[in-house]
């Protein structure tokens, strides 16, 4: 075989190499925005549980009861989009679970959870000496 044979052999094949690149690429795309927009909607999530969870303290510091603290906790998690999953009160400690789901990722649903409540006297000392630790 003649190297002009081999040439005409091979004429567009270029072509389907960069074809063949730009999907990867194109793919490659997509995971990284689908892993971005989880990631988004994963600190949507952590915010509104831990501004429910506070705001449900809060209730329960000036003498609310559970039902009230939850009430605000699922009212502030739908201010941010999300819903309440589970509200456990232990005291004067709320501890808060919200789910979000959004259309642009499908029938994924993003969690999360958190604690509030008064500090103790010993996270309060704790917190003292590292600060003063950090001087």
């Amino acid at each position: 075989m003649t190297p002009a044979e081999i040439v005409e052999r091979e004429a567009g094949s270029g072509s389907v190499w960069v074809l063949c690149l730009m999907l990867a690429l194109a793919a490659l795309a997509g995971a990284v925005s689908a892993a971005g927009s989880v990631a988004v909607q994963h600190a949507q999530a952590t915010t509104a549980a831990d501004l429910a969870a506070l705001a449900a303290a809060d209730v329960l510091q000036h003498a609310g009861t559970s039902v009230q603290a939850c009430w605000a906790a699922r009212r502030l998690a739908a201010l941010n989009g999300a819903g309440i999953e589970t509200c456990q009160v232990h005291g004067t400690v709320v501890e808060v679970t919200v789910g979000l789901r959004r259309a642009a990722i499908g029938a994924l649903r993003v969690r999360a959870s958190a604690r509030a409540g008064p500090a103790t006297a010993a996270a309060a000392a704790a917190a003292a000496v590292a600060t003063a630790g950090s001087r």
